[in-house]
C-alpha cells in the first residue's frame, strides 16, 4: 500500500511513468515487427506488461491499448496485422505526446529494442 508521501511524488511522475510504459511496449512491438518471429517469450512479456499495467485501465491511452495488446495475445500466437495494429496505437500516443522532446522520448523504446537483439 503506497504512503501519503509516495502518491505525492507519483502525482509529479506518473507522465513520465506512463509515457515510458507505452514507450516500452513499442520496443516490444517493434522487435516482433523487426523479424515477425513471434516466440512465446514475447507473447509471454506481452501479457506481462498488461498485467503490471492493468492498473491504468480506466485512463487514456491505456484504455485504448491495453484491449488490443489482450486480444492479440490470447490466442498465445501475434499475428503481423495485431502487431502492426498495436505499434500504430503506441506510436500515435507517443508522437502526439508533449510531455517529453522528441529525442528523448525514444529512449526507452531503444533500449528495449536493443535487448531483444541482444537476447
Amino acid at each position: 500500500m503506497p504512503t501519503k508521501d509516495l502518491e505525492d511524488y507519483r502525482r509529479f511522475t506518473k507522465p513520465a511513468e506512463l509515457h515510458k510504459a507505452v514507450n516500452t511496449l513499442r520496443g516490444l512491438v517493434a522487435g516482433i515487427n523487426s523479424d515477425m518471429e513471434v516466440g512465446s517469450k514475447e507473447v509471454t512479456e506481452l501479457v506481462h506488461w498488461c498485467e503490471i499495467h492493468a492498473e491504468f485501465r480506466d485512463r487514456h491511452p491505456f484504455s485504448e491499448i491495453l484491449p488490443v495488446v489482450e486480444r492479440a495475445t490470447e490466442d498465445g500466437v501475434v499475428t503481423e496485422e495485431e502487431a502492426k495494429d498495436i505499434l500504430w496505437l503506441c506510436n500515435n500516443f507517443v508522437d502526439n505526446n508533449a510531455y517529453y522532446a522528441p529525442p528523448s522520448s525514444s529512449w526507452p523504446e531503444c533500449s528495449t529494442a536493443c535487448w531483444q537483439t541482444a537476447n
